[in-house]
């Protein structure tokens, strides 16, 4: 329960750190959907968007809440930059506060094509009015 707690702490800085780095003049649009692997809810991890030549943004990232749900911050307020973006999801397996201590790092929970900028297969296109973005993964 504690590391679930500290690692949706380590997703909210992860996005206050890009909130710092723009201003307020970014054109976002409501952005949430949900994670399933092998069709069931991912329960834990983050969802983050990479815009894509063309798209000029900060990143943006979403926690994935227990029932496998996001939605898409961007430089600290909500939505997702209009434009083309790839996206990542990321999820650990959860460890114990012993092996937290002893710095050990979870297993990855998403197959490692998902995890990667240059591999994932996943983009979207945020229009203007917002989107429903449904990620649906295999082994």
């Amino acid at each position: 329960m504690r590391f679930r707690r500290f690692q949706g702490i380590i997703v909210l800085l992860f996005a206050a750190v890009l909130g710092c780095s723009q201003g307020d003049s970014l054109d976002r649009a409501p952005m949430r959907g949900t994670v399933t692997l092998d069709g069931k809810p991912l329960d834990h991890g983050m969802v983050a968007l990479l815009p894509m030549e063309g798209t000029k943004a900060p990143q943006g990232a979403g926690a994935i809440q227990k029932d496998g749900t996001y939605e898409i911050e961007t430089a600290g307020k909500p939505g997702a930059v209009v434009g083309r973006h790839k996206v990542i999801v990321q999820s650990r397996e959860m460890l114990s506060p012993e092996e937290v201590r002893a710095m050990k790092v979870g297993r990855s929970l998403v197959p490692a094509q998902y995890s990667n900028y240059d591999t994932t297969p996943l983009t979207v296109d945020v229009p203007g009015e917002g989107t429903v973005f449904d990620i649906q993964m295999t082994r």
